[in-house]
């Protein structure tokens, strides 16, 4: 029943479904209308009986001849088009999946940063270092947005409007959403020079060996390879010769579909005369076959690009909230522990700051949430809006 409801929604909602729908009852009825024909002649021959037959020609007898030619033809020309075509749904299916899992795999890079990070800095944790983390945060959730923005119709008008959409979040200032205005057309590239560098410098700070580095280190190297090779992939398809091709012998196909059924599923010994004038095995089938050829063809755009922000396909939305939330929790994993490595109280944190009243951004509306666990007042909201608090 889900199924059902859910083809039925798909139907009505896509303008492309339904001009499908339109052509394949109208060349249906086209192939019906033939056979009509056919049948109207057949009755005529019939009425006149053996006279007429012997001084002109037997239809009765030519179609059967005209029948076998074109079981023959359709079944000998039918095994290219289809292959074409199947071979092509199986390649933007396979690309459709190859979206969704390097979706994750950047997603995964993502959230090996924060959990590395988040659990690399000492304890009790200064504010100086709870300042940086919250930059790294900031420019997580930015470059993780940076690297849809090209495939999302909404997000895609221009480049100004996603730094001020990064500002109006709270993930950007105003100098570095300038910064990403001078970065041209490769803002991820750019934020991802400024991670780098905030990640050394809290390094830095912790006076650590070069091991944790080299790790975080390759972590941005595989989400800078993950992300590249996500808008790499678009460029990935087939050649325009091929779809030209497809598209001329899935036509010539259905030609042969529309005058060959007339005849292949004509029903000529039908007892009502409604039957033998109108024959609804010929509109059926040929509905049926012209469909299934058309459908894919209307899939592929859909395909083409599977990422969306209203439900039809991959929800960048979800992906970029998740790993917002994730982030969040890994670098502030180590906020309640102090020097001995015991979990403090969560009202108190080891330097009795308010780092533990949470001003979060919730990514999916662009507001900002909150979850105090101590109550504060307006002014102290203000000095820790935008600042180290939020972590």
């Amino acid at each position: 029943f889900e199924f059902v409801k859910a083809l039925c929604r798909f139907i009505i909602t896509s303008s492309q479904v339904r001009r499908i729908i339109r052509i394949s009852t109208g060349l249906a009825l086209l192939s019906s209308s033939m056979s009509s024909i056919i049948a109207i002649v057949l009755k005529y021959e019939d009425y006149y009986g053996e006279d007429l037959c012997e001084n002109s020609w037997n239809v009765r007898i030519s179609l059967i001849g005209y029948a076998a030619s074109f079981r023959t033809t359709i079944d000998s020309f039918k095994f290219l088009p289809i292959f074409l075509l199947l071979a092509y749904i199986a390649f933007v299916v396979e690309r459709w999946r190859l979206f969704l899992y390097q979706s994750h795999v950047i997603q995964g890079s993502i959230h090996n940063i924060g959990l590395l990070v988040g659990a690399m800095v000492p304890v009790p944790i200064p504010g100086s270092t709870k300042k940086r983390l919250y930059k790294i945060y900031r420019y997580l959730n930015m470059i993780h947005i940076l690297c849809y923005a090209s495939f999302i119709p909404s997000w895609e008008s221009s480049r100004d409007g996603l730094a001020d959409f990064g500002m109006r979040l709270g993930l950007l200032t105003y100098e570095e959403g300038s910064y990403v205005l001078s970065t041209d057309n490769k803002p991820r590239d750019g934020l991802l020079g400024l991670l780098t560098y905030e990640i050394r410098l809290l390094l830095e700070d912790k006076n650590e060996n070069n091991v944790q580095a080299v790790l975080i280190n390759e972590q941005i190297i595989k989400l800078r390879i993950a992300m590249a090779d996500l808008h790499d992939m678009f460029t990935l398809v087939y050649p325009n010769e091929y779809i030209l091709v497809m598209h001329t012998l899935v036509g010539t196909f259905s030609l042969l579909i529309i005058s060959g059924y007339s005849i292949l599923l004509f029903h000529p010994n039908s007892a009502t005369s409604i039957s033998s004038c109108f024959q609804p095995m010929v509109l059926i089938g040929v509905f049926c076959v012209l469909a299934s050829l058309y459908f894919p063809i209307v899939l592929f755009p859909k395909l083409m690009n599977p990422f969306t922000e209203n439900g039809g396909g991959i929800e960048v939305i979800e992906l970029i909230a998740g790993s917002e939330k994730t982030l969040f929790q890994s670098l502030r994993s180590l906020f309640h522990i102090d020097e001995k490595g015991n979990i403090i109280s969560l009202n108190e944190t080891a330097d009795g700051s308010f780092a533990d009243n949470v001003v979060g951004t919730n990514i999916s509306s662009g507001q900002l949430t909150r979850s105090l666990l101590l109550p504060i007042s307006e002014k102290q909201m203000i000095n820790f809006k935008g600042g180290y608090g939020e972590l």
